[in-house]
């Protein structure tokens, strides 16, 4: 079970409610956010998606392969490699970068 600490001695009711306005606030500027509820993964994405721009994506993507460079990138590679509709979907896409950059 994880406990969120919310106050402490000598705090205030208005401590903890600034807390929890704070984490609240917090919460509004994420866009993505994956829970483990259980034994089962919850994962929310901010709708609308416009918050998902190609520059959030970029950004997503960089952070996650530099910062986790051996065993997350791979293991989302592979997954898209094992998938033909998405590895098929990711060369259709390779083929449209190319025309794009020969025009």
């Amino acid at each position: 079970m994880i406990t969120l600490l919310l106050g402490s001695i000598g705090g205030t009711f208005d401590d903890a409610i600034e807390r929890l306005l704070d984490e609240h606030t917090d919460f509004e500027n994420v866009i993505l956010q994956v829970k483990l509820v259980g034994n089962q993964r919850k994962v929310d994405i901010k709708n609308p998606l416009y918050y998902w721009t190609g520059e959030n994506y970029d950004a997503f993507l960089k952070l996650a392969f530099d910062l986790w460079n051996g065993e997350w990138k791979g293991d989302v590679l592979k997954r898209i490699a094992k998938n033909d509709k998405w590895y098929n979907e990711v060369q259709k896409y390779r083929n449209e970068v190319r025309e794009e950059k020969a025009h």
